[in-house]
């Protein structure tokens, strides 16, 4: 049996079939761009513990803490709207009974040549309940970040030794498991706000990048660049391979902050992958935009 295509879809047709064909066609860019700009705030972060008879008992001495660790951090004159305590969790099976108690208290523990390699249930440590308090201060500025150094050190030596982070009321035979972050210690970063023309102004600088590269590809092969057809942002791990000099600085641009462990400028990158139509002649332009309506 034969079939035949009526003359007026005849037009249709071959322009469905050379659309089909171009779909084919594309050429593909992996392309970064950065910006840097001055750190702004200082943004410092420590847990605060509290230990109590049972969880309800420690999680009430923890909001006393807190309280006045809110007042301490604002009278040093840290942005206001900036602190912020997490919701307290138990933090108990992050310590264990110190060295020099367990073995007091292993001396003083009768047992039995038969139980000895039974865990004493007296060790057990009273509940230990914690929140993270965060708190940004804006930043003296310095051409090589000296003074932004300083001024960390300063407030992390303050916050230390004004026991804001409550490890010095554990009970004494508290031990801290080797894992993570030490109880007590600040972390400190340094940050800056990213705006919508900041990020505009990257997302431009990328995909005109991108062009660049994708029609000398498309001069190579003999013929057109196209339109964009898909923008593949990548996640952060494959930026820092796109973006080695930016090491811990780089970020991705769906974010309103950059951070830094370190002061002075702090970097901020957009990485993707973009695709675009290769075209054999001026008129495959007209025969891709007439097949999509």
């Amino acid at each position: 049996m034969t079939r035949s295509i009526c003359p007026s879809l005849l037009p249709l047709a071959s322009v469905t079939a050379q659309a089909q064909q171009n779909q084919g066609r594309v050429v593909k860019i992996r392309s970064a761009s950065t910006h840097s700009a001055p750190a702004e705030r200082m943004r410092v972060q420590i847990e605060i513990f509290a230990q109590g008879e049972n969880v309800g008992l420690a999680a009430g001495e923890l909001a006393s803490l807190t309280s006045l660790a809110r007042k301490q951090v604002a009278s040093w004159k840290a942005v206001p709207e900036s602190i912020v305590c997490s919701r307290p969790g138990v933090a108990t099976h992050r310590f264990m009974p110190s060295e020099a108690s367990l073995a007091l208290q292993m001396s003083l523990i009768p047992v039995a040549a038969d139980e000895a390699s039974e865990p004493a249930s007296e060790l057990q440590l009273r509940p230990i309940v914690s929140s993270t308090l965060t708190a940004d201060f804006e930043l003296p500025t310095s051409a090589d970040g000296t003074s932004e150094l300083t001024f960390a050190e300063q407030l992390k030596d303050q916050m230390e030794a004004a026991d804001l982070s409550g490890v010095g009321r554990l009970d004494a035979n508290v031990g801290c498991r080797q894992c993570g972050t030490m109880p007590g210690v600040p972390l400190v970063q340094f940050i800056r706000r990213i705006s919508a023309e900041e990020r505009a102004a990257v997302t431009g600088q990328l995909l005109a990048k991108a062009k660049r590269e994708a029609e000398s590809f498309a001069l190579a092969a003999g013929m057109r660049l196209g339109e964009v057809s898909v923008i593949e942002p990548f996640e952060a791990n494959a930026a820092d391979e796109l973006l080695p000099s930016l090491g811990a600085s780089g970020q991705l641009l769906d974010i309103d902050e950059a951070s830094s462990a370190f002061p002075g400028r702090i970097s901020h990158g957009l990485v993707a992958q973009v695709t675009f139509e290769l075209l054999n002649d001026r008129s495959d332009s007209q025969i891709l935009k007439s097949a999509r309506r």
